[in-house]
């Protein structure tokens, strides 16, 4: 049976929300553990946790169970550096034939969409299946299969999987969701999704 792994990017510093936005509470749960809930709820996946900014403090205040916890010291590079640093990690547990990427700080994103996602992707001959949000943007969560393992750990530092997407957008299926785009960047917009929920 053909494996996949989730790779969750809870590595910043969360500068503009002024304390560690892993740690906010969202339905009685941290931002962190709400995503690795809802990824763990997937069937045939292996969820694994990039952290580097505020790791000791969030590791001293959560279980995080059976994930797997990847620390990069060099978190400060940016999105593409912690991705890198993801991958390598990830190829040296397991032959896996696609990776799911997602970020700490999209707590609207459902376990069902999650699945769908993968399951767009695995039924599809695309190569890679990104999430369509109702608002219009296009990005994260993404599943990218392994053929693109080599160009995910020579991504630059700053601009995430961008240019990965951009070069290969023949080879993308889009798959749509009714939720917004939404991430939790300020305490205005934690507000907002305390008021959502």
């Amino acid at each position: 049976m053909k494996k996949y792994a989730a790779l969750v990017l809870a590595a910043g510093s969360s500068t503009r929300l002024g304390r560690p936005k892993q740690l906010l509470n969202y339905k009685g749960k941290t931002l962190i553990e709400h995503t690795i809930n809802q990824l763990n709820s997937i069937n045939n996946i292996d969820v694994f946790v990039v952290l580097g900014a505020h790791k000791n403090e969030i590791l001293s205040k959560l279980d995080l169970g059976s994930v797997r916890v990847f620390i990069n010291t060099e978190w400060k590079k940016g999105m593409g550096e912690s991705i890198r640093f993801g991958v390598q990690k990830i190829q040296k547990i397991a032959n896996y034939q696609g990776l799911l990427i997602t970020l700490v700080d999209l707590p609207l994103v459902t376990a069902d969409h999650y699945q769908n996602l993968l399951s767009t992707f695995i039924n599809n001959s695309k190569k890679i299946a990104i999430t369509q949000y109702e608002d219009s943007v296009k990005g994260v969560p993404i599943v990218i299969d392994s053929l693109f393992f080599t160009d995910l750990k020579n991504l630059s530092e700053e601009q995430g999987a961008k240019s990965l997407l951009k070069k290969h957008k023949k080879e993308i299926v889009e798959v749509n969701t009714t939720i917004p785009y939404f991430d939790v960047d300020t305490e205005e917009s934690y507000q907002k999704l305390l008021k959502l929920s």
